[in-house]
């Protein structure tokens, strides 16, 4: 990290891997929360350098996230896609033809939409902001579920995550936080298509070093991200430090 907290690995010394501190370790109390999730990040980190992360470390993560009070990945909202998304159909016509179109009509989204088909039947047509980058790299991954799903709190996780460089973590300051070091309401500016790049390297990373897929590590990235930014928050020094003393302590 820029601010000099994140150190590489050498891999020349065999350790043995950090465990995930256990769910009754986490008391409830604001201090002990804090705390606590620096530990669970710090594990994860651990994990990941070590290539330990796995589907049950994931899964004991979300746990925990849970514990400290925050929501895991809401499968009712985001109830499970089909495995044939790439067989979808990327016909449209000038005016809506069914019920789902009629309600994109509804809401305003009826030229987004037609950016977000375009997207999909053009398999080789890069993940830009034309549309909306977060669109854009759904529509990427409808047709190639070896695709991550891509938003602002899965780029925060990764962050917090991977082993970023000072050159990557600019382009996510510039991306995440607004120039007084703020979270953005979402994730916007020049950086959106470049973030995403980096983001689908670091995930590559994980999944390829780890016994992990990236349908595993999405359940994971976004309930992560979004605890990351409510914990790090209206502190009261800029988000950005709080979130840099949360994932990086001295």
């Amino acid at each position: 990290m820029d601010e000099g907290h994140w150190q590489g690995w050498s891999g020349d010394e065999q350790e043995m891997p950090m465990p995930i501190p256990s769910l009754h370790t986490f008391s409830g109390q604001p201090h002990q929360g804090k705390r606590t999730m620096r530990e669970l990040i710090s594990s994860l980190q651990q994990a990941i350098k070590q290539n330990t992360l796995d589907s049950r470390r994931i899964n004991d993560a979300i746990g925990q996230l849970q514990a400290l009070g925050h929501k895991a990945y809401d499968a009712h909202k985001f109830p499970a896609l089909p495995a044939n998304t790439a067989e979808f159909s990327g016909d449209i016509g000038d005016t809506p033809q069914n019920l789902a179109e009629a309600l994109l009509w509804k809401m305003g989204k009826w030229n987004t939409y037609k950016i977000f088909v375009e997207n999909f039947n053009d398999l080789d047509r890069e993940v830009s902001s034309d549309g909306g980058v977060v669109f854009s790299a759904f529509a990427r991954y409808l047709r190639d579920p070896d695709a991550p799903i891509y938003d602002q709190h899965a780029m925060r996780a990764i962050w917090a995550l991977g082993s970023l460089d000072a050159t990557e973590e600019e382009k996510c300051t510039k991306f995440l936080f607004t120039g007084s070091g703020r979270w953005r309401q979402t994730g916007t500016g020049d950086n959106d298509a470049s973030c995403y790049r980096l983001f689908v390297k670091h995930v590559n990373a994980i999944c390829d070093t780890n016994q992990v897929t990236h349908a595993a590590l999405d359940k994971l990235l976004m309930p992560l991200g979004q605890a990351l930014k409510a914990r790090t928050g209206n502190a009261n020094v800029s988000d950005r430090q709080a979130f840099v003393e949360l994932c990086w302590p001295s």
